[in-house]
């Protein structure tokens, strides 16, 4: 087995009822291993920019609502190499992951603004391509979907999906 890290940059595209949270840019880490024809990995990351639409939370029994979205994903990966050439391989993977972003009462004169932590799990599966430069740095590009359930009890349903189109 041989170790890896690098970063990834990219974005997250959702859909269903997570639509109204709009897409956002995704930064992160990743560190894992490699063997022959399979790979594992950690990986961890961060999504920014506002709501695309307002949603509600329920905290202590009042309803607020919100545009914040700053997030986060902390997620392990298991991926099989298909297919290899000298310098490229192609890819699927699968991943489970803990996802999450804070919830802020829209009214900036609030003493505390912050309302909650919304998080939830995610699977997902996906596809990619890493373009070796030597024996252990690349570039690659994969997409992958997610399945998304956030735990928004008495606010808006943010059960959801997701695609991330990611350039590592």
């Amino acid at each position: 087995f041989e170790p890896y890290l690098g970063i990834s940059l990219g974005g997250w595209s959702p859909y269903g009822n997570l639509n109204l949270l709009g897409k956002h840019p995704e930064f992160g880490w990743y560190l894992g291993t490699v063997s022959k024809n399979i790979f594992i990995n950690g990986y961890l990351g961060f999504r920014s920019m506002g709501s695309e639409k307002m949603y509600t939370t329920e905290y202590k029994g009042k309803l607020y609502e919100s545009y914040h979205f700053f997030g986060g994903k902390f997620a392990g990966n298991l991926g099989f190499f298909l297919y290899n050439t000298l310098n490229r391989k192609y890819f699927i993977y699968g991943d489970f992951a803990i996802e999450g972003f804070d919830a802020f009462d829209e009214d900036k004169d609030a003493p505390d603004r912050k309302v909650k932590s919304i998080h939830g799990l995610s699977n997902g599966v996906g596809i990619g391509i890493r373009q070796y430069i030597g024996n252990i740095m690349y570039f690659g590009v994969r997409i992958s979907h997610s399945w998304n359930r956030y735990d928004n009890k008495g606010g808006t349903n943010l059960d959801g999906n997701s695609i991330n189109l990611m350039f590592d």
